[in-house]
This record gives C-alpha cells, structure tokens and sequence, in this order.
C-alpha cells in the first residue's frame, strides 16, 4: 500500500536529492549496525527541505520519505511542495533548491495533511525523523492539521 502512495509522488530531481540520499544511505548504516535489533521490523523515514531555519510545515519545500524492511530500503520518493514561505539564502545554499524548481510544484498546505495521514502506518510501524528539526515541523502540521500520529519516533 506505502509503494502505491509513494510511486504516486511526482519525483523530483534537484540538487538537494543527494542529501537526501545520504540520509537514506545514514539510516541503512545504522540499520546495519543494529542487527538483530531491527530484523523483521518496518519503519518509515522522513526527511524535509525547509525555507529558513526554525521551520514550521508552511516552510516545507522537499519532503522525503523511504520505507525500510529488515534494514534495506523497499520505497523511498522526494516531492517538491511549494512552500507559503521565500526562500532564505541560506536554505538555498544548503539545500540547493531554486525559486524556479518549485513553480510548477503543489502547495505545501495542499500536501501535509496527505503526508501526515501517510505517517499514520499500520500500529507498530515506527515514523523516524531527522531529530528535533523535522520534528518541529511534524508537531506544527499536526497542531494545524490535528492528524494524530501514534508512532512517530
């Protein structure tokens, strides 16, 4: 069902697509040192490209997403949403996103509660995100959205 979701986000080629990457790829070492740990086990993670720093969901540019089982990737996407916010320079220079890479893009306020509804997985199936930055932004969409998530990491 995830696989079906996301194949049904239009794939966005930017220059941040290999932070994200790198993401995945940190998740899979850590999935490889856990061993045992982690045999048998589903979770998702999320990563977001943000505007500024102190994001909140309006500020979401990229959202990316990869379901692992027993610590490999089986579906990972990245979507370019157009945020409510500019684009600071200093996003720009970290995640490499341009004005012009989001003008055909969906709203942001259009996606996130798809995507918080997304989260919302199977009980047991663990949401992991990249500490208290993506974090931030997942707490300000559910209080905006009011999606419950129960197993958000």
């Amino acid at each position: 069902m995830l696989g079906r979701i996301l194949n049904r986000f239009t794939r966005a080629r930017t220059k941040s697509q290999p932070l994200f990457r790198k993401y995945i790829d940190e998740c899979q070492r850590w999935a490889e040192v856990s061993g045992p740990e982690i045999e048998g086990q589903i979770y998702l993670v999320v990563d977001f490209e943000t505007t500024r720093l102190g994001a909140t969901w309006e500020d979401v540019c990229q959202i990316g997403m990869a379901l692992f089982a027993d610590g490999e990737v089986v579906a990972s996407d990245s979507l370019l949403v157009k945020p409510l916010s500019k684009m600071t320079e200093g996003a720009r220079r970290v995640n490499g996103i341009q004005d012009r890479d989001l003008e055909k893009a969906v709203s942001v306020d259009a996606v996130f509660p798809s995507f918080l509804k997304l989260c919302n997985l199977p009980k047991g199936v663990p949401v992991w995100s990249y500490g208290n930055f993506d974090q931030r932004i997942i707490d300000s969409g559910i209080a905006e959205f009011g999606v419950e998530l129960e197993a958000l990491m």
